[in-house]
């Protein structure tokens, strides 16, 4: 950012979260991408920003003045063919509606043990559990997921996309995300626009999206999130959360947005 000031380029930057605050870096990474929050908070024409906690600590840290709200977003898939749903929900032997899902990397700030831990203690009759994703390398904390996970009868289909996500998505009773840190939480978003049920911890990323009061828990409190899993198994609410991402996480309005950001930066005086 600053070479390019120097060469007399307008530069944007884009903060997508604090990712000194994941638990996988080490020190000298946590360092650099602070320094690196720093040098492209100050050398940069304008930082865009995807939540409002992220813009509030870069006005009081850096007391940045340039920020500009632009959300990410998420794209709406028409539905799958009976058949193709068939397919995958046969693979893993589920049956449509009556599983909870999950979904992100095996690390411990996704909280997957408290979801595990959670579903162990809420004893739900005929409902599975399925989390999806991977490690990004081997840990401790994966190979101790996965055994809670073996014990308590979780599936864990592994890295999946496309279609076989898509059905997962579609056929899941309620969503779970149970994280301890996020920065826009995309896969939220994902269940929101297949009208899912949805569970999510009270981390301030979460809180973003504008869901109502019941779909939230108290970070880390296992009895109340089995509670919420119970609650919505067993007497399930017909959501229409699909026009929050229409109004607010709409690709063709963030583009929009964007490109007025960037003619702002290049009109002529």
């Amino acid at each position: 950012a600053p070479l390019f000031r120097l060469a007399g380029l307008k530069v944007v930057y884009t903060h997508h979260g604090q990712d000194y605050n994941r638990a996988k870096w080490g020190k000298l990474a946590k360092a650099i991408l602070r320094l690196s929050e720093y040098v492209g908070t100050k050398f940069s024409n304008r930082v865009i920003v995807i939540s409002d906690l992220l813009e509030d600590w870069l006005q009081k840290k850096y007391h940045c003045n340039k920020t500009v709200r632009i959300n990410n977003g998420v794209t709406l898939q028409p539905a799958l063919s009976e058949d193709k749903t068939k397919k995958w929900l046969n693979k893993y032997g589920l049956e449509g509606k009556r599983y909870i899902f999950a979904l992100g990397r095996f690390v411990k700030e996704k909280g997957f043990h408290d979801l595990i831990a959670a579903y162990k203690k809420a004893s739900l009759v005929d409902v599975k559990l399925v989390i999806a994703g991977s490690a990004d390398f081997k840990s401790d904390y994966a190979n101790e997921m996965k055994t809670a996970a073996a014990e308590v009868g979780a599936i864990l289909p592994g890295y999946i996309h496309g279609e076989e996500l898509q059905v997962l998505f579609e056929n899941a009773s309620l969503f779970v995300i149970p994280s301890y840190h996020e920065g826009l939480p995309i896969a939220l978003l994902e269940a929101l626009g297949y009208n899912r049920n949805v569970v999510a911890s009270d981390i301030p990323a979460n809180m973003e999206v504008p869901l109502p009061e019941e779909c939230f828990y108290e970070l880390g409190d296992v009895n109340e999130l089995a509670d919420k899993m119970t609650l919505f198994m067993e007497t399930p609410v017909q959501r229409d959360f699909k026009h929050i991402v229409e109004y607010h996480y709409d690709w063709d309005k963030i583009a929009d947005q964007t490109m007025d950001l960037y003619k702002s930066l290049v009109k002529k005086k």
